[in-house]
């Protein structure tokens, strides 16, 4: 266990060592192995999760949109990019999406927590809002979720260095 890393946490830096980044299904998988079956303990496929969360979070962007903005007609997400940053403010739409709050009562491995998180990634690059952690504008990069991982992709749709990813993601409220 020691060849890999589970996480960049306990420290802003990102660690350089030359391990290698341990999937989340495979994660899950050695939870589920673990606790076993006879405790109830079952771990749900990504593709279940990636599934779920893109259907209830993007409904749910969509609400809260309408519910914030009374005067701005919004029925999906297409009408929230039309509207920014004409009638939105791209620093208030990532406010309106990081007050959007989401609970996993039984946690498990973490992988439904980690598939609402690459959606919520995902919902704020394609209303090209997505921001680090100064608030610069990360619209230079692509995300996509594909086979339940996030994917993160410069303007020449070369992959971006995954320690790039763990360090954005750890530095996005939820």
């Amino acid at each position: 266990m020691n060849a890999y890393d589970f996480s960049s946490e306990g420290s802003e830096d990102i660690q350089e060592d030359n391990k290698t980044l341990i999937n989340a299904s495979v994660l899950g998988l050695i939870f589920e192995k673990i606790n076993g079956y006879k405790d109830g303990s079952f771990f749900t496929p990504g593709f279940i999760t990636m599934y779920m969360c893109r259907e209830t979070i993007r409904k749910a962007v969509v609400q809260k949109f309408d519910n914030e903005f009374p005067g701005v007609p919004i029925g999906a997400i297409e009408d929230i990019y039309e509207a920014i940053p004409q009638k939105i403010s791209r620093k208030k739409a990532n406010e309106v999406i990081n007050s959007i709050k989401i609970c996993d009562p039984a946690v498990g491995s973490g992988h439904f927590l980690v598939s609402a998180l690459n959606e919520i990634i995902t919902v704020k690059n394609d209303l090209k809002i997505l921001e680090d952690r100064e608030g610069k504008s990360l619209h230079r990069y692509e995300v996509e979720v594909v086979n339940d991982e996030l994917i993160v992709k410069d303007r020449n749709q070369e992959i971006s260095n995954p320690k790039f990813q763990i360090k954005y993601i750890s530095a996005l409220p939820l």
